[in-house]
C-alpha cells in the first residue's frame, strides 16, 4: 500500500478520535454529574419567632435513606424524613417549638451522603425572636420528601464516549499494523 494512502488513513483515524473527544467534552460541559448544586441546605427565612414556621430544604443524601433535622444551640429534634429523588432531597415545613430560646441557632440536617456513603451533616444558621403566642411543634413533610420524585440521575455518557474512543483507537492501530505487514510482504 502506498505511504500516501497509509498517511490518509492515519489522519482520518486521528480526526475521528478528535471528534469523539470533542463530543464527549461537549456533553460533559452541558450536564455535569454530580450536579454542582448538591449537597446544599436552605431556609425560607433566617429570622423566625418561636412558634413560627419556615421551610428547611436540603439535598445530597442517598435516595430512600433516613435524614434527621435538628435545631442546635440546645439540641431539639425536629423531624426524621426520607430522602427522595436523584439528588437525595428532603424538605419540610417546620413550626419551631416554644422551647427554642430566642437567639442564634442553626438547623443541622444529617443523613447518608449519596456519593460517598459517609455521614453528611449540613447546617444553616437562623435567629429566633420572642413570640407572644406559641403553638405546639408541627412538622409537615412537603411533596419532595420521601417516596419517588425528581429526575433520573445522569448515567453512562462519559463511559460510553471513552469506550467508543478506545474502540476507535484499537481499530486504527489494528488497521495500521495490517497495512504495514501487507506493505512489507509486497516489498519482499
Amino acid at each position: 500500500m502506498r505511504p500516501k494512502r497509509l498517511f490518509s488513513l492515519l489522519v482520518a483515524g486521528v480526526a475521528l478520535v478528535g471528534t469523539l473527544g470533542v463530543a464527549a467534552g461537549t456533553a460533559q460541559a452541558a450536564d455535569p454529574y454530580p450536579p454542582t448544586s448538591c449537597p446544599t441546605i436552605s431556609l425560607t427565612a433566617t429570622t423566625v419567632a418561636a412558634g413560627g414556621s419556615l421551610t428547611v430544604t436540603a439535598c445530597g443524601y442517598t435516595d430512600g435513606s433516613q435524614v434527621s433535622i435538628d435545631v442546635f444551640s440546645t439540641p431539639v429534634h425536629i423531624a426524621t424524613l426520607t430522602a427522595a429523588g436523584a439528588n437525595g432531597s428532603v424538605s419540610a415545613d417546620v413550626t419551631l417549638p416554644c422551647s427554642v430560646e430566642p437567639g442564634s441557632h442553626h438547623f443541622e440536617v444529617t443523613g447518608t451522603d449519596r456519593q460517598t456513603g459517609a455521614v453528611l451533616k449540613q447546617s444553616a444558621a437562623f435567629t429566633v425572636t420572642q413570640s407572644q403566642a406559641c403553638p405546639a411543634s408541627v412538622v409537615t413533610p412537603t411533596e419532595n420528601s420521601g417516596g419517588s420524585g425528581g429526575s433520573l440521575p445522569f448515567t453512562g455518557l462519559e463511559l460510553a464516549a471513552m469506550l467508543l474512543a478506545a474502540a476507535a483507537l484499537i481499530a486504527l492501530g489494528t488497521t495500521f499494523v495490517v497495512l504495514t505487514r501487507r506493505r512489507r510482504q509486497a516489498a519482499a
